[in-house]
Formats: C-alpha cells, sequence, structure tokens
C-alpha cells in the first residue's frame, strides 16, 4: 500500500507526492441534514479546502475561478463561520482551512446529492454508484468495500454492460484514504461492511441498501473521460483484464515500479522518480524495487548488511567543511584522515590519528558519526548507509554520487540542502529514484493526479 501522488514529469521523470492528510471527519452520532451546496463557486472552494490548507491565490488556480470572485466568496465563507484564516482577514499569504461547520456542509451536500438519486436496486455484481460530477471530481457511493487506491469505471452502466461488452474504463484515484460508511436511513457514522460478499447472489443486495460508503475520487484523465452517467451503478474489472493505463503513466520502461491498482496493469519506468513525503512502507517499498537496477544511498534498515560509504566523497565533504583554507592544506587534511580511515593495525591507527588535524577530525566525527568507510566504488545493486550522516555530510555524499558515478542511483534525501546540487536542466536521467520530503526543484508537470494515493501500488513488485 502506498500513499502519494503521481507526477510525470517532462524530461525528468515522475514524482510521488504524499498529500497533506485532509480531515476526514465521520457524520458521528448527530444525523446531518440533507442540504444542497446550490453555488457552483461556493462548491468548488470547499472541495479545495476539503484537500488541505491554501491561499486565495492557490484556491484561485486550482479552481479556475478568477481571484476577485474567489475572495467574495471567502469572506462569506469566513463571516460564515465555515473557513478559518490563520492571519487576519484580507492579510496577504493567509491560509484558510475548513472548520468544524464547513466540514458539516460538504456531507450535507454529499448526503442531498444521494438522497437525490432516483431509486434503484442495485444490479448483481454492483460494486457503486456515481452520486455526482464536478468537473474532474466525482463522488462514488460504494455499497461493499472497494480495492484501496484507483479504479477502473465501465464507459457503460452495469445494467447494460454485459449486452453491449464494456470496451472503454476510465481510471480514477481517491481524494481521500477510504469511503465514509453511513447508514442509508440515519445518514449517521456506521461500521464498514464484511470484506467479502457474494456478488453472484443477487438476494446478498437486496433492494433495500443498509449502509453507503461515500468516497470521493478525482478523474485522472480529466472530466472528458468520464462516460458514465450520474446514478449509474458499476461494478469491477475482471482479473486479468487488459486496460490502458491513463495518459502519460509509463509502461515501457526498463523496470517495474509497481501496478496501477491491486489487480492492474504495470507502470514502468525508464526514467527518474521522485518520492516526495512517502510513509515508510512507501520509501521502503520503492527503494526495493529500485535496488536491483542501481546503487541505493539510504538511511532506511531494509537489509541486513550495507556497504561502507567510498572514502572519495571526503573530497567534497573537505571543501564544505573548510571552504576558507587554502586548496593545498586541503588536501594535506585530506590525505591524512583518509590514511587514518584505512589502517587497520591498532598501534598505527593512533600515529596516524595524530597527523590529523584537530579541527578537520572533530569536524569529520560529528558529521559522519559511526559511519563505515572504503577505498572501493559501490556496484549496482549495493546499500549505502547514510543515517549516521549530517547535512554537510549527505550534501558531500550526494554531489559525489553525481559527479563521479557513472552507474544509476538511488538516494534518500533527508535534508533539503543536499537538492540544491542538482543541475538547472533538472534530474539527472543517471538518477533512478530521489526521496525527499519537499521538492522545491523547478520544474514543469504535464499530468499532475493529487490524491492521498499514487494510481499504482509500488508494494506489487517484480524484478524482471
Amino acid at each position: 500500500m502506498v500513499l502519494g501522488t503521481l507526477q510525470i514529469v517532462s524530461g525528468e521523470g515522475v514524482s510521488l507526492v504524499e498529500s497533506t492528510n485532509t480531515e476526514e471527519v465521520q457524520l458521528g452520532a448527530i444525523s446531518l441534514p440533507a442540504k444542497h451546496i446550490r453555488s457552483g463557486v461556493r462548491r468548488r472552494i470547499l472541495e479545495r479546502l476539503s484537500e488541505g490548507r491554501a491561499t486565495v491565490s492557490q484556491i484561485a488556480q486550482s479552481t479556475s475561478i478568477r481571484v476577485p470572485h474567489v475572495s467574495a466568496e471567502l469572506k462569506r465563507l469566513r463571516e460564515e463561520q465555515l473557513v478559518y484564516s490563520d492571519e487576519e482577514s484580507g492579510s496577504r499569504g493567509a491560509y484558510l482551512a475548513l472548520t468544524g461547520p464547513g466540514w458539516n456542509l460538504i456531507r450535507s451536500d454529499e448526503i442531498a446529492r444521494l438522497q437525490k438519486l432516483p431509486e434503484s436496486s442495485p444490479p448483481p455484481g454492483a460494486l457503486g454508484r456515481l452520486v455526482s460530477v464536478l468537473g474532474d471530481q466525482l463522488l462514488v457511493a460504494f455499497i461493499r468495500r472497494p480495492q484501496s487506491g484507483p479504479i477502473a469505471l465501465p464507459g457503460v452502466p452495469l445494467s447494460t454492460a454485459d449486452l453491449v461488452g464494456v470496451t472503454k474504463w476510465t481510471w480514477i484515484e481517491p481524494r481521500e484514504r477510504k469511503p465514509r460508511w453511513i447508514s442509508s436511513e440515519s445518514f449517521q457514522s456506521v461500521p464498514a461492511p464484511p470484506k467479502e460478499i457474494d456478488s453472484s447472489n443477487i438476494s446478498a443486495w437486496g433492494a433495500d441498501i443498509a449502509v453507503w460508503g461515500l468516497q470521493r475520487f478525482r478523474l485522472i484523465d480529466g472530466p472528458s473521460s468520464l462516460q458514465l452517467a450520474t446514478g449509474a451503478w458499476f461494478g469491477e474489472m475482471d482479473a486479468g483484464s487488459e486496460i490502458d493505463l491513463p495518459k502519460g503513466v509509463p509502461n515501457s520502461g526498463t523496470w517495474r515500479v509497481g501496478t496501477l491498482s491491486v489487480s492492474g496493469p504495470s507502470v514502468r519506468m525508464d526514467r527518474p522518480v521522485v518520492g516526495i513525503g512517502l510513509n515508510q512502507f512507501s520509501r521502503d517499498a520503492l527503494l526495493t524495487s529500485a535496488a536491483p537496477y542501481s546503487i541505493t544511498f539510504t538511511s532506511q534498515k531494509i537489509r541486513d548488511q550495507s556497504s561502507s560509504i567510498p572514502l572519495d566523497a571526503l573530497e567534497i565533504w573537505m571543501k564544505i567543511a573548510h571552504p576558507r583554507i587554502r586548496e593545498s592544506e586541503r588536501k594535506l587534511r585530506l590525505t591524512a584522515l583518509q590514511e587514518y580511515l584505512l589502517e587497520t593495525d591498532e598501534q598505527q591507527k593512533i600515529v596516524k590519528r595524530r597527523r590529523v588535524e584537530d579541527a578537520t577530525l572533530r569536524r569529520f566525527q560529528v558529521q559522519w558519526g559511526d559511519s563505515t568507510w572504503t577505498e572501493f566504488t559501490p556496484d549496482v545493486g549495493d546499500w549505502v548507509d547514510t543515517s549516521s550522516l549530517s547535512k554537510q555530510a549527505e550534501q558531500a555524499l550526494f554531489v559525489w554520487s553525481l559527479n563521479h558515478l557513472q552507474m544509476a542511483i538511488s538516494f534518500d534525501v533527508r535534508f533539503q540542502n543536499s537538492l540544491d546540487s542538482l543541475p538547472s536542466s533538472g534530474v539527472p536521467e543517471r538518477i533512478r529514484l530521489l526521496l525527499v520530503s519537499e521538492w522545491q526543484v523547478q520544474s514543469r508537470y504535464p499530468l499532475r493526479c493529487s490524491s492521498p494515493r499514487p494510481p499504482f501500488d509500488v508494494g506489487q513488485t517484480d524484478f524482471d
């Protein structure tokens, strides 16, 4: 299972971004009234804020609403205490977020749209029903648990799929982690239904639906890709079905990143992958997937054994640690430090330690910790432990790997300053994988799918 966002980077590669956790508000013990949000501008702004805090300009850009209209509507929302600002009203750059009543208004609107659908018994094999469409944003009501991650919607309703066949599928990605299960009568929060239901037995469904699982999705290929009408029932794609990937998602690269959903087609890459703000499981899965094809630099304890750090990286570090001393003096200190680290005889090691300048040795011990060292260059498949490295040490190792290694590399970056060493042209092709907490490198993204999860499961990997 992976949480993040897929970004296809033009000329660079793919980015995976873990979105900010949005507030997933359950309905609780209080039944909310069914109340439509009739203003399209208000609804789009509230939907944007349901994905996380944002400024006025960010909201305007993501909703394609002019800034004056956004500002005017946000003023009304603040007056109604539906939106909260972290600065005084009118302050530039202030971040806005939904309040509890704001979330309740969104949930009330969802209930109203669900109730407005014409009554219809679910066909055999039904998974859910399309409740509403707002641009590329969908609201889906499930009657049984869906698989986590992206879902493929058929081009025709389930009731006619057997008659005409399904020739086109549309991929949608979740905007929240899981469905919010509510009672179909009281609309209060209820436990999720059992994982397994006999979908071939129509009596398992019945005419009445006990629970609905509401979940918001986004069309990966944009609004024009949807063919299913509001109110239509849909099922799951059959195992082994051959369905095309969304536009821009690569499938012919040299290494397999994972699969699009649990049983979907494979995602293959031949360009760099950037994982941004991913959780621990996601990071481990990507590192493991990329490892057979690259040299891996990481602080993650995934393997029992790891390779030592090359001594040559200290040349870069000396320039960072001692920027003001002469080049000749730096070389003398570097040679003394490398000879000390390579020495295995205890007596000789004491002698060579005395030859290392005290200031250099102190900085080395603080910034490199208990790292182990080697005079050999790592090879493809090696894992280099970076858990003891300081900010300056990691930057030195990152720069050295970019400048001196000819093989593909995967680098788990803990400190943002390391990324300052990337060339202005973008991420070099030799980088197979970058894991970072945030991404501030200027680049263009022709496809951005914002969701709590990337549209593929990197936990499903092989090395062929």
